[in-house]
């Protein structure tokens, strides 16, 4: 069967399916090896088995999560995830392309929480003086649009980003669950330096955000379906380790790349 050894973030994931073309599609969106990791030292730390043809197109992002016999299931309607309780072992069954990158983006959300390692955040991420810049807001706010007007400038991400969450810090990594813009296989990760909630206006600026209106913000913006309490409990506690360590900003931007002056 054919089968790739991804990179995700820190992690080598074994991906697999009897479809050549979604596993020729992995290796233009991820960083992949034709060597075990196993053989320099690193481990395989899940694996997924990619099944093309189930159900129909996108007709909502709401996910519904249950739990039976050892499993944990991410049900919608254009994708289907039964995964092991600590997302070892996977089956994901999608529809088209769009859903296989949403599901993976749910099952890597989960994986990353349940080893407490960090979170999938919808925001696209600039690189300006070897810090990260994070973007969010609410729908058609311009995530895509500040991530293509930052160019020159290194994206890690342009929808779903790889934030590394500790006591000690806060770093991003190069994201491969990318909606446009293609991936820039980096292997370096960067601190954050702030994080930016978008608002399109006539007038440039950028204005602090406080912290309690920031933590739901953040919430809001989580890739994440809660399918049990001791998870949903880690993915709190690293919420709050990130706002205690991220200044949060409101940034009223025109579409061009004039923000820059009022950020960096």
């Amino acid at each position: 069967m054919p089968s790739v050894i991804a990179k995700i973030a820190e992690f080598w994931v074994r991906v697999h399916s009897e479809n050549t073309e979604v596993i020729n599609w992995m290796k233009t969106r991820f960083e992949v090896t034709s060597v075990s990791p196993c053989d320099e030292g690193q481990k395989c730390v899940a694996t997924i088995h990619l099944v093309p043809g189930y159900g129909s197109g996108f007709s909502g992002f709401a996910v519904a999560t249950s739990i039976s016999h050892g499993k944990v299931r991410f049900d919608r309607r254009d994708y289907l995830i039964e995964s092991d309780l600590d997302f070892q072992h996977a089956d994901i069954s999608y529809f088209n392309e769009l859903a296989l990158r949403h599901a993976l983006i749910s099952f890597f959300s989960s994986f990353l929480v349940h080893k407490q390692w960090g979170i999938v955040l919808h925001a696209s991420c600039a690189i300006d003086d070897e810090q990260a810049y994070l973007f969010f807001g609410k729908s058609g706010a311009g995530k895509s649009t500040a991530a293509r007007l930052s160019s020159p400038r290194l994206l890690l991400s342009d929808d779903a980003a790889l934030v590394k969450i500790t006591t000690n810090g806060i770093r991003v990594y190069d994201s491969p669950l990318r909606s446009d813009i293609m991936p820039t296989f980096t292997k370096r990760s960067y601190p954050i330096a702030g994080i930016h909630w978008l608002h399109q206006d006539v007038h440039v600026r950028c204005a602090p955000l406080p912290r309690s209106q920031a933590l739901q913000l953040l919430m809001d913006n989580v890739f994440y379906w809660p399918h049990t309490p001791v998870d949903t409990l880690k993915m709190v506690r690293m919420q709050g380790m990130f706002t205690a360590q991220v200044p949060f900003f409101h940034l009223y931007f025109q579409k061009n790349d004039s923000f820059w002056e009022a950020i960096s």
